[in-house]
């Protein structure tokens, strides 16, 4: 599987990105409270925002640092599993002692 990221204003030529997780979205429950009981109702009220990781790596340079941190909260299109719009949540870099590679996890949620 070919797995595509794209975020307008930058250049994402030096990342390889290795794998995506399934899109899963998560769902919402409304708990009712009921004065004087102990537990009420609990409600399913639909999904929120379908969320993937997707893992990547690239040179570990000043320049590939800084573009790693300018993607948090920008808006991406992602395609590997279908095509999907949505927001960088979180980027942790998986080993940071590694001084030639940065191997990170993206955290992504749809908008």
């Amino acid at each position: 599987m070919t797995i595509t990221v794209t975020i307008t204003g930058l250049d994402l030529t030096p990342i390889i990105w290795r794998s995506e997780s399934l899109w899963i979205p998560s769902a919402i429950y409304v708990h009712h409270a009921i004065k004087g009981a102990t537990k009420g109702p609990v409600y399913p009220q639909g999904t929120d925002n379908a969320t993937a990781t997707l893992e990547g790596r690239c040179p570990r340079t000043a320049a590939n640092e800084n573009l790693l941190r300018s993607m948090i909260m920008a808006e991406a299109t992602v395609t590997g599993r279908g095509t999907h719009t949505a927001r960088v949540m979180s980027i942790t870099d998986a080993n940071p002692s590694n001084p030639a590679w940065i191997y990170f996890t993206v955290g992504m949620m749809e908008v």
